[in-house]
């Protein structure tokens, strides 16, 4: 910080315990009971108490002052480097960032990246915007860098309605160009669901569609539900091409629900598996060995067609569907 001067001191053991033992009492840091003693060895009969007092605010506020710099520092540093490491993203430099922000000169930036300098709230706002994180975590550390949202998919009932919340574009953003389904490759089989609006911004949902023969109540109509959406989807000229299928390990799958990692970033990693193509076309799951892509994935296929075929307004939506 611009003013202080670091100082390296020795010190016997027992007179630093003695000085920690006063941090720990006063509910101050070890460097802050140091300088407070410090500051009132040169205290005079002349110095006032509030004088005394004004002093040791001002160490306190550049204390302070420097761990949030710090804080900001190492946030915007965490999320630069995830946003570099996504697909069709260019290697960014705060100099970069400053030209695309529209300012005319780099200095004031650099010095954000550097802990130099606060940005204002409404620059954090700006900058989040920008690097593609959750403004209230790079100004406040709250929460995560990349939040999850969760989604129950029991509070839709027709296939129009789960086809709209898949394309439907979180408020500030004009569309959604890309949706992931993703089923974790675990017995249990949860879907997540990934919307990406643009190349630096994607909104991942946690559901409870488990592709498996894990359901509870509702779970297995949402299952028919949600199959007959991705069908709606794949027959859909509009949205076929904005659309694809994966598998994740738990780990990655763990790793989008902690929402530490930019999760376009964590699709780079993966390859397209077309299941969602597959598993409401009986001409294909039937030639298809019974874990062609998870271990009983055939079987969730025959279960889906039954229960669609036993209801009626399911049965409908299918037959109306059919080419």
């Amino acid at each position: 910080m611009a003013g202080d001067i670091q100082v390296n001191l020795r010190i016997p053991p027992d007179l630093k315990q003695k000085l920690q033992e006063q941090a720990q009492f006063h509910g101050r840091s070890l460097n802050l009971e140091m300088n407070y003693r410090l500051v009132n060895s040169f205290s005079t009969p002349n110095d006032s108490y509030a004088d005394i007092i004004q002093k040791m605010d001002e160490i306190v506020a550049r204390h302070h002052k420097t761990k949030r710099l710090s804080a900001i520092k190492e946030r915007l540093n965490t999320v630069l480097v995830e946003l570099c490491k996504v697909p069709m993203i260019r290697q960014l430099a705060p100099a970069r960032i400053a030209y695309e922000l529209g300012y005319e000169r780099a200095d004031e930036v650099i010095r954000w990246f550097e802990g130099d300098l606060e940005p204002t709230f409404t620059q954090l706002e700006q900058l989040a915007d920008y690097l593609g994180c959750h403004a209230a975590w790079l100004m406040f550390d709250e929460g995560c860098p990349y939040p999850t949202k969760n989604k129950d998919f029991s509070n839709l009932n027709t296939v129009e309605a789960v086809v709209e919340f898949c394309f439907e574009p979180e408020v500030g953003f004009d569309e959604v160009q890309k949706v992931s389904f993703i089923r974790n490759n675990i017995h249990t089989g949860e879907v997540l669901i990934i919307k990406q609006f643009d190349q630096k911004h994607a909104q991942v949902y946690i559901t409870n569609i488990h592709l498996s023969d894990i359901v509870g109540a509702t779970g297995a109509r949402m299952q028919a539900l949600f199959v007959l959406a991705l069908r709606a989807i794949c027959k859909s000229s509009e949205y076929k091409h904005r659309a694809m299928s994966y598998l994740f390990d738990a780990e990655v799958c763990e790793q989008l629900k902690q929402g530490m990692q930019h999760p376009l970033k964590l699709m780079a990693r993966t390859t397209f598996i077309p299941w969602m193509d597959d598993i409401w076309d009986r001409y294909m799951y039937e030639k298809q060995d019974a874990d062609y892509y998870w271990h009983g994935y055939r079987d969730v296929c025959f279960r889906v067609q039954a229960y669609i075929n036993e209801d009626p307004k399911l049965r409908a939506c299918y037959d109306q569907s059919k080419p």
